[in-house]
């Protein structure tokens, strides 16, 4: 007979996946409200930053050749985390900016790239264009819309939070197959025949 199956249900990642669920949703329905709270968990991060390199500046510049630089990169971390603490729409345009940026440059790295593909002779090389003009357009839509960045965010939340769930529906294997009784029953067999053996 076939061994058995039976569900198993991981309710830690179902219900993680169902938070991530929620989160997106939220992202969705409240860009505002998603730029603000990630530029004030960016703006308490270069706080923090910038407070611990203060602190490591004061207490070891006489015991190790610290750089200046370095007070003035903390200092500098300071003020950017009040200005996204203070100013948390602010800095989520400005982080939407930032993005925007990466998606221009790493767009253009490759439709370059796709060119010198071309010109080697690789076949492939539509599909590289095509990944970097898609990059450009979505830094174009981020550079006139940085609300659209709240939406980038609550789709890679909201395919992630799927993704979880389904992970926590899993099928595991219970003993009570005919080769699981067989092996089974290969010990009660040997201690038989040895008792027999020994009569």
């Amino acid at each position: 007979l076939m061994a058995t199956l039976k569900k198993k249900w991981d309710w830690s990642l179902i219900l993680a996946g169902i938070l991530l669920l929620a989160c997106g949703l939220l992202c969705c329905f409240a860009p505002n409200l998603t730029l603000a709270t990630i530029a004030m968990i960016a703006g308490v991060g270069f706080l923090l930053s910038g407070v611990l390199g203060i602190v490591f500046y004061v207490r070891f510049r006489s015991m190790m050749s610290v750089s200046g630089w370095s007070l003035a990169y903390a200092i500098l971390d300071v003020l950017i985390g009040l200005m996204f603490v203070l100013h948390p729409l602010v800095g989520g345009a400005a982080i939407s900016w930032l993005v925007a940026l990466c998606f221009l440059v790493f767009g253009l790295f490759e439709i370059f790239a796709a060119m010198k593909s071309k010109s080697i002779g690789f076949s492939a090389w539509g599909i590289g264009l095509f990944s970097g003009i898609v990059n450009i357009v979505c830094a174009i839509m981020l550079f006139v819309s940085p609300i659209l960045f709240s939406l980038l965010v609550a789709v890679f939340v909201l395919w992630r939070g799927v993704a979880m769930i389904a992970e926590g529906v899993t099928v595991e294997e219970r003993r009570g197959g005919y080769a699981d009784r067989c092996a089974d029953r290969r010990p009660m067999d040997a201690r038989r025949a040895s008792k027999q053996a020994a009569r």
